[in-house]
Order: structure tokens, then C-alpha cells, then sequence
């Protein structure tokens, strides 16, 4: 469910949600399609994703590739942007723009992020009060991790252009960490008060 939908369909909730980094994001949705989604699930590829991948086998080259002079090599890329699962999702559809996300900031309980996992679960059971022996599978295939060994290789070129295809998810991102801060201080606040 998105943030909006969320904000609409439940009005005395608060919502919890975690995030990542746009560019490890982009490379991890990139691989996860790429194996369609195997070992833990399978979703086998659309006929444009089966097109993307025959033309882009890393995430670098994709992403070098999408603001190329070449024009065809250009509308490649762009199209393969929109059409792989994972690589097409937004911050911007799930959680809305800023203007949105500053009016129902009090909507959101807690913000997680994806490299401090281990510690971001410990608190949100502080917060939620959920049993400490219910754990996140830590089992590679379970935890849906991609394999190691993968090329997450990328170049400037490819830094650039992800920064400016998702331009929008970059300040979300930046907004949701500067959040997330403010409700780690208060979570903080909350168990120095209750001790």
C-alpha cells in the first residue's frame, strides 16, 4: 500500500515504512528482475523486460546509457527504466511528493533504513512492543537477498543519470532520513523516559 492510500484509507494510523538508498535500490530491483525474482519467488519477465534485459545485462549499462546522444541506444534505456519491476517503482508513487509527505509528516511512526536493518528492528519492537523472539529470516534465499559475486559496479556516468532519472526519489530520500531522525530522537526520549 503507498503512503497516500494509506493517509486516505486509514486516518488514525500512523505508518511505518523503510527506505534505501536510490542507487543500491536501482541495482538490487535491476538483479531481482533479472533472475525474475528466483530462488524465493517467480515472476517471469514481461515481454518489454525480456526485451530490456537482452539489451542491458548490468545495471551499469542501463543506467550509463539513458542520457546517451545515441538516440535509439537513449530510448533503449528509457524504455527499459520504465518497464522493469522494481527499476520503474518510485518513492515519488509510494510515498508521495514533499509537499504531500511535510503535510502528514505526524502520520509517520517510524522510518527504517535498509543498511541499518538489524538495529532499526530492535527499535521499532521497542516501539511496537512486539515479542523480541519474532526475527527477520536471516536465510539468504528467505531474507530475498541477491547472490553474492553480482557486478554492482557504477561508473560516474551511471551516478549521473540515476541522480537525474530519479531526481524526485533523491530529495524524498533526503527528506525521509532528516524524518528519521527526528523520530529516532523521540523514540530515544520515549525509553530513557520509561526506564
Amino acid at each position: 500500500m503507498t503512503f497516500p492510500l494509506f493517509v486516505k484509507n486509514h486516518p488514525t494510523d500512523k505508518a511505518v515504512f523503510f527506505i534505501r538508498d536510490p542507487l543500491s535500490r536501482f541495482v538490487s530491483g535491476f538483479y531481482s528482475r533479472l533472475r525474475e525474482g528466483r530462488p524465493r519467488y517467480y515472476h517471469p519477465w514481461t515481454k518489454a523486460e525480456a526485451k530490456a534485459f537482452n539489451r542491458f545485462q548490468t545495471p551499469n549499462q542501463l543506467a550509463e546509457s539513458l542520457f546517451t546522444s545515441g538516440i535509439f541506444e537513449r530510448w533503449a534505456a528509457m524504455a527499459a527504466m520504465k518497464s522493469i519491476g522494481h527499476v520503474r517503482h518510485t518513492y515519488l508513487a509510494f510515498l508521495g511528493d514533499l509537499s504531500f509527505l511535510n503535510k502528514h509528516a505526524s502520520r509517520i511512526a517510524f522510518i527504517g533504513h535498509q543498511i541499518d536493518f538489524d538495529m532499526d528492528l530492535m527499535q521499532l519492537r521497542l516501539l511496537l512492543k512486539v515479542d523480541p523472539d519474532i526475527e527477520a529470516p536471516k536465510d539468504e534465499i528467505k531474507a530475498h537477498r541477491n547472490p553474492e559475486g553480482l557486478d554492482k559496479y557504477l561508473s560516474e556516468k551511471a551516478v549521473a543519470n540515476l541522480k537525474r532519472w530519479y531526481r524526485a526519489d533523491f530529495e524524498i530520500y533526503a527528506w525521509c532520513l532528516d524524518k528519521r531522525k527526528e523520530l529516532l530522537t523521540k523514540i530515544d526520549n520515549l525509553t530513557l523516559d520509561t526506564r
